[in-house]
């Protein structure tokens, strides 16, 4: 009999006929072209006419409670303002920012671990005048929050590699290549709420720029298989097959419990 683990690849399984993803049910070979949309290609926005855009890396796109977050590191985008932070909606040429960012207080109790490094910028989705915004966003169950079901659960990550894209300003050119990872679960840390995970891949590349992307995991409620949300990559290594992530209960936590950052939302 097939294993979950083959509904990671894109070959279909007579395990079952569909995958939930939120509400909607999706034949499992479509599974991964699904999931692309909710990894951004981060847009930082440069005060330059010659190189109006850099890219640091990745960002997970999540609703929950019928809130809308872009997920992502500090590290990434410690040389810009947050109103200067965007992504691109997905196939479209329209980039948006967020009107809010949030982020852990840092006090003695976490000033070393990862979890200072977290962000996540709120979007006000109806006030951008782009229909069916909604969908750019992951449905987060909170009930298919990882780990409630298994921590042997198969992943799946996503994220933009830096050596992978290709921007040519003098074209001008922006093509984004977003991958998709297998990987296992590799267990825990001594940094709360941060995971450990080995990529099962095929072609080498390095994992700078992979900081950001969401990490998904297959879910099994009585025989039923759905799509969760896990986490967010935290860092990875050029030289290495394991990523760690920061566990999605964290930054539910963060972004509904922690201060705000009012920031200025750009013109559409």
């Amino acid at each position: 009999m097939s294993t979950p683990e083959k509904l990671l690849g894109i070959e279909q399984t007579r395990l079952a006929k569909a995958i939930q993803i939120g509400s909607i049910w999706i034949d499992p070979k479509n599974v991964e072209e699904t999931l692309h949309r909710y990894v951004k290609h981060i847009f930082a926005l440069n005060e330059s006419e010659q190189i109006p855009y850099s890219f640091p890396g990745s960002g997970s796109a999540i609703r929950i409670a019928n809130r809308h977050f872009l997920f992502c590191c500090g590290h990434q985008i410690e040389l810009w303002k947050p109103d200067q932070v965007a992504f691109c909606i997905y196939n479209s040429n329209t980039i948006i920012s967020s009107s809010s960012m949030f982020h852990p207080i840092v006090n003695a109790s976490n000033a070393d671990t990862d979890l200072t490094d977290a962000r996540a910028f709120e979007y006000q989705i109806k006030k951008y005048g782009c229909d069916n915004l909604e969908s750019d966003f992951f449905p987060a169950n909170p009930q298919r929050i990882w780990p409630d079901f298994s921590i042997k659960a198969p992943f799946m990550v996503y994220g933009y590699p830096s050596g992978l894209q290709d921007v040519d300003y003098s074209f001008p050119k922006i093509a984004s290549h977003a991958v998709e990872i297998k990987a296992t679960y590799d267990g825990g840390t001594s940094s709360p709420h941060l995971h450990r995970i080995k990529m099962v891949r095929k072609t080498q590349f390095d994992s700078d720029g992979m900081s950001g992307g969401p990490v998904f995991y297959i879910g099994n409620e009585k025989g039923s298989l759905f799509v969760g949300w896990a986490g967010m990559v935290m860092r990875g290594s050029g030289s290495s097959e394991y990523l760690h992530f920061l566990a999605a209960n964290f930054l539910i936590e963060m972004a509904f419990h922690h201060p705000v950052d009012e920031i200025i939302r750009l013109e559409k």
